[in-house]
């Protein structure tokens, strides 16, 4: 009898576990990281280099009134004098004893003299230059003209001094020069005298292509089956916006959306996991090295 209950028992516990339906596994959504960054509206601009010289803005030669000796030399080249300063005495055995005065002030570039040595009044004995302010001197073809005018200012680098400044245009030519290009001239204010005459400095020019236009990242372009789009966060969506370019840089793009209103200024749009979305798919937006 005892047998017969177990035979009954284990044949109704096999019937409910055969009964029972496995529980269904919920799959969790697994949101893909990514880094975002804002639409912005404005100029796009592309910036060209030009090669000038940095040139002293005014020159004189310093005379001896009389040949002779020069007998004691005062300054060495190099040296910054100013006007009036004594430069060396020159003895003449007619005339006696002179002084050789700075005629301007500013920066001894050549010294024609030795102590001890005679000295002729026909050649100049030193020549002064004047580096505060500088002068930038470039050169750009006639159809470049349009872009300059006098007064207007100029940005710069000299990138051997590790040096950059800003420039006020004086001077214009009115006609070409041998190599069919017109000279200008722009005035570099160099207190402390940091940088020197001589020395080659780059001109930077901004230029504007589109006015007004969005502009987003370049990093955030991509190509999806031969269509230009980039990804709209929405509710923590990724909306996949086609888009075309109207210009491109390294770092920046300038674009026009090919449905009205699709993307406007502030709107967040991603730049980094850009490469693996579909649209619709869900984001998180992390902090860039998260």
């Amino acid at each position: 009898m005892k047998k017969i209950i177990w035979v009954l028992l284990i044949a109704m516990v096999t019937l409910v576990a055969c009964n029972e339906e496995p529980e269904e596994e919920e799959t969790e959504t697994v949101a893909t990281p990514v880094e975002v960054a804002d639409v912005a509206l404005t100029d796009f601009t592309e910036t060209r280099t030009l090669i000038g010289r940095m040139m002293p803005s005014d020159q004189m030669p310093a005379i001896p009134q009389f040949a002779g000796e020069v007998d004691e030399l005062m300054v060495k080249r190099g040296d910054t004098v100013e006007e009036g300063d004594v430069l060396a005495e020159i003895v003449n055995p007619r005339y006696g004893r002179t002084e050789l005065e700075a005629p301007m002030d500013g920066q001894i570039q050549q010294l024609n003299m030795v102590q001890g040595r005679a000295i002729t009044n026909e050649n100049p004995a030193a020549m002064i230059v004047a580096i505060d302010p500088l002068k930038l001197s470039f050169n750009v073809p006639s159809n470049e003209l349009k872009n300059f005018s006098v007064d207007e200012e100029l940005d710069f680098t000299v990138s051997q001094l590790d040096e950059k400044g800003t420039a006020k245009i004086t001077y214009i030519a009115d006609t070409a020069g041998e190599t069919g290009t017109f000279n200008i001239e722009a005035e570099v204010e160099n207190p402390g005298q940091k940088i020197s005459a001589g020395v080659t400095a780059q001109v930077l020019l901004e230029k504007i292509i589109a006015e007004n236009v969005l502009t987003v990242p370049t990093e955030a372009v991509v190509e999806r089956e031969g269509e230009t789009v980039l990804y709209k966060v929405e509710d923590n969506k990724a909306v996949r916006v086609p888009i075309e370019v109207v210009a491109m840089q390294s770092e920046r793009t300038a674009i026009r959306t090919t449905e009205d209103r699709a993307l406007e200024q502030g709107n967040s749009i991603v730049v980094r996991g850009q490469l693996t979305l579909s649209d619709g798919q869900e984001i998180r937006v992390v902090e860039e090295g998260q």
